[in-house]
């Protein structure tokens, strides 16, 4: 079923121990890289647009 989102609803102890083994195979850089992303992609977004 390409193209529909399919919502996923885990308890809490499964999604800790999901979050943990993707944690443990990726590098502690990747983690960090997505923290300076979300933080600029916010400071773009709540930054006054000229005009507005």
């Amino acid at each position: 079923m390409a193209g529909r989102g399919i919502e996923v609803t885990a308890t809490e102890p499964a999604r800790e121990q999901v979050l943990g083994q993707i944690m443990r195979v990726l590098p502690e850089a990747v983690g960090v890289t997505a923290d300076v992303t979300v933080h600029l992609a916010r400071r773009v977004h709540e930054r006054p647009r000229p005009g507005r």
